[in-house]
This record gives C-alpha cells, structure tokens and sequence, in this order.
C-alpha cells in the first residue's frame, strides 16, 4: 500500500470534483500505478475529510473515464490508459452532428498528414515489415470490402504506433471506428474510386515511410487525401454521409 499522501485542504464547494481531481493528480504522479488497489472508501474519506457517499461518487466519475475499476467486494483498481473514453467521445459527437463523412475525413488528414512525418523518422525496421505485409493484405484485397477495410485501418494505426508518441496513437485508437466506417463508404464507391489507384498511393506512402523520408512521406500522404476529395464530395452531396 503507497505511503499515506498529503491531501490538500478541500472547500466545502463541488467536494465529488476536489475529491476526483485530487484522485487523479495522485494517480498521475504516480502514487498509485496501473495495477494498484486504491484504499477502501472509508479510508479515502478519511483522509480527504470528506463522507463515503462523496468518495464513492468521485470514484463512479474516475470510473467512467476508465481511470479506475470498480468492481462489487472490491477495492478499486488503477486502469492503464486506454482510448475508450475518447472513442466514447468520438462516437457521441459524430452522431450528435448526423455522422458527417466531411468533418471525420477532415479531422484524419489533420492528423495523418503529421503523424507521418514523425513516423518516417522514428519507423523501427520491425514496424516497416508489419508495414510491408499490410501493403501485401492491401495487394490481394483490392477488390473486396471488409479485408480491404481491415487491412487499411491496420495500415494507419501502424502509421501511428511508428510516431512513437502515446497520445497520438491513443487519439488513433479512438478514432478506429470512425475510420472504419469512413474507409468503408469511399471503398464501396466502386464507380468513384479506383482501386488500382488507391493501392499505389499506399505503396507510395509505404516506400516514402521504409526511406525514412519525412517530407516525401508527407507529400504522399497529402496526395492519397486530395485523390479522396472527389469520392467525398459525392458522397456528401448525395447524402450517404448522413445516417
């Protein structure tokens, strides 16, 4: 059990909120790691001078961000970071605007445009060969829907595993199946889209990235989202990006 740390005095205003941001702060700091039991309720009420029922619901707010876990006879549990509150996030404000095809294609090559200038200069030569056999999955699946959409989700979030930064790949995962669906519409646009087309681009991005060139593996990157520009407006404009 981590040594008892010093709780700054709370306001009597919004104690859940003191109790939960203090919570976090001790778990950021590392008092408490993934993995670890956090004290029973009675002792962290004790501790922050505050009743259980306010702890409890503290710990019902971390638990909903999946900082802890709760579970019934239990003491509650670090969690690892995760993307699923983002993914929630993501889902929610997606719906909230009727699924817009143009806002999620937008937000994407916001990110993948430097995300892969990262990763072209910190790629491992491991992650170029989990590439490269991606590119082959591609190759063999230009035809079809679902191995196609697999393949190239993997194909991105290999891009982002690459960059080496947490945050970006986390951001990735959340965003998985808001991709998904975007690379599934533009895939299924068989007389827009043209598949040979499309599968160049990768190998372009592949070969730029296996160079480690950052400003060529950009430019591809930039040219595989403007040869979407034209599947996306028709998709937009005939309504398919609204559910």
């Amino acid at each position: 059990m981590p040594q008892k740390p010093k709780i700054k005095s709370l306001s009597r205003q919004s104690l859940t909120d003191s109790v939960r941001q203090q919570l976090t702060h001790l778990i950021h700091n590392q008092t408490w790691k993934p993995g670890d039991q956090l004290p029973s309720e009675g002792d962290l009420a004790q501790r922050f001078g505050v009743s259980k029922p306010v702890v409890r619901e503290a710990l019902r707010g971390l638990a909903a961000m999946r900082v802890v876990e709760i579970q019934h006879g239990k003491l509650p549990t670090v969690c690892a970071p995760c993307a699923e509150p983002l993914e929630d996030f993501f889902r929610f404000a997606i719906n909230s605007r009727g699924g817009n095809l143009r806002e999620a294609i937008e937000l994407r090559r916001a990110l993948e445009t430097y995300m892969i200038k990262l990763a072209a200069a910190r790629i491992t030569e491991e992650e170029i060969r989990e590439l490269e056999e991606c590119v082959g999955e591609l190759r063999l699946n230009t035809e079809a829907i679902d191995p196609w959409v697999n393949a190239d989700l993997k194909f991105h979030r290999l891009i982002a595993k690459s960059t080496k930064n947490g945050l970006m790949l986390h951001l990735t995962e959340a965003l998985g199946e808001l991709v998904r669906e975007t690379i599934r519409a533009m895939h299924s646009q068989r007389k827009l889209r043209d598949s040979q087309a499309t599968l160049r681009r990768h190998v372009q991005i592949f070969e730029a990235l296996k160079a480690r060139d950052p400003q060529r593996a950009m430019q591809a990157m930039t040219e595989h989202f403007d040869a979407t520009e034209p599947v996306v407006r028709a998709l937009v404009e005939g309504g398919i990006a609204r559910k």
